[in-house]
C-alpha cells in the first residue's frame, strides 16, 4: 500500500463571506443539514473557546436527507453530502452545531458509523472575514478528494 498524503485539496471560498450553506463551507453546510432533520433539539447555552454559544444537536437519517427538497440545500449539495455517507454505508449521523450570539457557527461536530468504522469531525471557528496568509504544503503531500476517496476504497 502506498503512503497516504497528509493534506487534502478542497475547493475554497471567499474568506470575507460569512458561512452559508451554498458557499461550500463545512460550518454552513453542517448547519443546513442539521436544520433538515426532524430530530433537532436545543441543548442549551455553553462556552466554546470563551465565547457564549447555543448548542443544537440532531440525528440526520441519510435516506431522509436524500429525499430532501427545500431551500436549505441545493440539489448538488444534498447529493454530494449524501453520496459521501452512502459510500461508507452510513445510515445516520449525529450533528452538533454551536451558534454564537452573532448567528454564526463557532463549532461543529459530525459523528457517524459506517462500513469503514466510526468517524468524528470537530471544527472550531474563531474569526470570519479576516485576511489570512497560508503557505501551501509541498505538492507531493497533497491529495485530491478523488485520491482520498480512492485510498479509502482500497483499505
Amino acid at each position: 500500500m502506498r503512503q497516504r498524503k497528509t493534506w487534502v485539496k478542497v475547493d475554497g471560498r471567499n474568506a470575507k463571506e460569512a458561512p452559508r450553506a451554498d458557499s461550500g463551507d463545512s460550518a454552513g453546510l453542517q448547519a443546513a443539514v442539521l436544520a433538515t432533520s426532524k430530530d433537532v433539539r436545543r441543548i442549551g447555552e455553553e462556552s466554546v473557546g470563551g465565547r457564549k454559544a447555543t448548542h443544537y444537536k440532531g440525528a440526520v437519517v441519510v435516506s431522509e436527507l436524500s429525499a430532501y427538497k427545500g431551500d436549505l440545500l441545493t440539489e448538488k449539495q444534498r447529493d454530494t453530502y449524501v453520496q459521501s455517507f452512502k459510500f461508507n454505508k452510513v445510515k445516520s449521523l449525529d450533528i452538533d452545531v454551536w451558534v454564537g450570539k452573532d448567528g454564526l457557527p463557532v463549532k461543529t461536530r459530525q459523528s457517524s458509523k459506517g462500513s469503514k468504522g466510526e468517524a468524528t469531525e470537530t471544527m472550531e471557528y474563531l474569526e470570519y472575514g479576516l485576511q489570512v496568509t497560508v503557505q501551501a504544503p509541498p505538492a507531493n503531500e497533497v491529495a485530491s478528494m478523488e485520491e482520498m476517496f480512492k485510498d479509502m476504497k482500497t483499505e
